[in-house]
């Protein structure tokens, strides 16, 4: 069975101009009767690739709305950055009382919140320059134009530079997690048991009567 879709009503695009364009519901995202049983709150969404004909289909089978507390990692790449030492230098000496390692503690923590604040304040930046980028490329999808082919093409090497400082950040949080993990597969078998239970559950029982 077909799962559906949100977003745009197209998963590919033959990128021509003008009359020459065509844009297809190729790609779906199908399942049996019984897993869409199982995962009932299932949805599938269309999202636009620029590298790609095709669009990305992201399938989301959870409602996950509790947050955990992130622990705090120095990322390596905030050496390349010339502002960090004054970051840390300005957190270090914000006055402090109490014994001394009581303030070596909370210049510590002053250093971590103020290297939390400042991460933030540029990977924004980089988030809002990749929304930009793409906007433009919309934009340029749906006007007309004999220079439009090579402007898209520019906009796209733009994008793809973008991307890669977004892919270092995760790339460096991957290999964190493998590093808590391993190759542990305690959370498959939990994951079976899990599905195990649900197709076992008895949600509601119908009577004689109907209700």
């Amino acid at each position: 069975m077909d799962i559906g879709f949100t977003g745009h009503p197209w998963t590919w695009c033959n990128n021509w101009e003008d009359a020459g364009e065509v844009k297809q519901r190729l790609d779906r995202g199908l399942c049996s009767f019984s897993w869409a049983q199982v995962y009932e709150d299932v949805n599938c969404r269309h999202i636009d690739s620029y590298a790609s004909d095709h669009s990305i289909l992201i399938i989301n089978t959870t409602r996950n709305s509790s947050r955990r507390n992130k622990r705090f990692y120095f990322d390596k790449r905030w050496l390349k950055r010339d502002d960090i030492g004054e970051v840390i230098r300005v957190a270090w000496q914000q006055e402090t009382y109490g014994s001394r390692m009581f303030q070596v503690q909370k210049k510590i923590k002053n250093c971590r919140i103020a290297l939390l604040k400042w991460e933030n304040q540029f990977q924004t930046n980089s988030r809002q320059k990749v929304e930009h980028i793409k906007n433009q490329l919309s934009e340029l999808r749906q006007s007309h134009g004999g220079t439009r082919k090579g402007r898209i093409a520019s906009l796209k090497i733009q994008l793809k530079d973008a991307y890669k400082e977004e892919e270092q950040h995760w790339h460096q949080k991957s290999r964190i997690q493998w590093l808590k993990e391993g190759d542990k597969n305690t959370k498959y078998f939990h994951a079976l048991v899990h599905g195990r239970r649900r197709r076992n559950r008895l949600n509601k029982l119908q009577r004689d009567d109907g209700t």
